[in-house]
């Protein structure tokens, strides 16, 4: 059909009711008259190369168009362009046509939609972003069937429609579900994640015919905190970043021999790395103890790599002159890996300091109310794996 018949209207058509392609091309670039930018949008257009027409298509149709890619755009898009048209979704027949009807609205769509959650125990999702959440509390293997799962569906409800519009194929219930699922099966060779050993995983697994993952198990470990030797003293230091890099803070508590709480100190890094205010942490906490003539210390950290980089003498080159200084003060010192569910208050501590300026300290004297329980040698603490 002639552009002029498909814009009758447009000035430009009827005044040239012979344009062709070479006629906007001047000098290898694209000259477009402003109203005929209201027919497509300039990026649509191809990139000049300077070289000779070549043939692309021997002829062309919108069937033969899907035949090659399977998809065409919805009404709502040609209508966008100008195009003349009488609009009703091919499902519903109740409402006009466009993306977002057919994949989220259409009664048609929702009740595959409602046989998919169904399957996984979801409500019915109404955006891209109903999918990506809806998963976010099951195992690892079912999140990723759960995605390619809805991504499938919303693509064969698509390819779905364009067969009823351009190939009078009845509407088909269950054969759309069955190549859901196959499509589904397909994409289980790019599947690698792992299940939680429980009926609802299995279940959904038996669903798509897909094969039994590796299983994800946890250990749990009981673990105790525990106080050193009476002639030692004992600072738990934690450093963090928000971000990683980011910003940062960090903290340390000392405690006595039997456990009494004696000084918690809480202070900013500005924007630093979390192993850098790690090692910050253990700086301050040394300087501390020297200013306060303790001369036998414990530091007690939950970052083994900060713990290894003190020892074996790798630790920044900004911080070798402070390190230095520290050692020399003290008599005997020792490193103490502690895990993370048994270094809370430190781990409390450098949080507040994220929200401190560079350079600012916080210095609490007596056990402030965030610290709600100090470790305890006396309660399990527990780990998981």
């Amino acid at each position: 059909m002639p552009l002029e018949a498909l814009f009758p209207e447009n000035i430009i058509m009827q005044q040239n009711p012979e344009m062709k392609v070479a006629d906007l091309i001047c000098d290898g670039e694209w000259v477009i008259p402003e109203s005929l930018l209201d027919l497509f949008e300039p990026s649509e257009l191809p990139v000049l190369d300077g070289k000779g027409d070549r043939k692309i298509w021997t002829e062309f149709s919108v069937d033969s168009a899907y035949e090659l890619r399977g998809i065409v755009p919805a009404d709502d898009k040609m209508k966008k362009i100008k195009f003349q048209l009488a609009s009703r979704c091919p499902f519903c027949k109740n409402s006009e046509e466009n993306l977002e009807h057919i994949l989220w609205f259409c009664d048609f769509s929702e009740i595959i939609r409602n046989w998919l959650g169904g399957i996984f125990s979801f409500t019915n999702p109404i955006s891209f972003e109903d999918i990506l959440l809806l998963a976010q509390n099951k195992s690892p293997a079912v999140k990723e069937i759960w995605k390619v799962a809805a991504l499938v569906t919303l693509k064969e409800i698509w390819f779905m429609r364009n067969r009823m519009v351009y190939e009078e194929e009845a509407y088909k219930c269950e054969a759309l579900k069955k190549r859901i699922i196959s499509f589904t099966k397909e994409s289980e060779v790019r599947m690698s994640s792992a299940m939680w050993n429980s009926a609802y995983s299995l279940q959904i697994l038996k669903t798509f015919e897909l094969k039994c993952r590796r299983v994800k198990t946890v250990k749990v470990t009981e673990i105790f905190f525990y106080l050193h030797d009476p002639s030692y003293f004992l600072i738990c230091c934690d450093g963090s970043s928000r971000g990683n890099p980011g910003a940062a803070g960090h903290g340390f508590i000392y405690r006595k021999w039997n456990g009494v709480f004696e000084i918690v100190v809480s202070g900013g890094l500005g924007t630093t790395s979390n192993f850098l205010a790690e090692i910050f942490a253990v700086i301050c906490a040394g300087e501390w103890a020297v200013n306060q003539y303790l001369l036998r210390i414990y530091f007690r950290s939950d970052s083994q790599p900060v713990i290894s980089a003190f020892q074996t003498g790798k630790i920044p080159w900004w911080v070798i002159t402070r390190w230095n200084k520290i050692k020399s003060g003290l008599q005997e010192w020792y490193f103490v890996h502690s895990y993370r569910e048994m270094n809370t208050s430190a781990d409390l501590l450098d949080k507040k300091g994220v929200v401190l300026a560079k350079g600012e300290r916080r210095i609490y004297k007596q056990c402030s109310n965030f610290i709600t329980r100090l470790e305890n040698p006396d309660f399990p603490y527990y780990r998981f794996s």
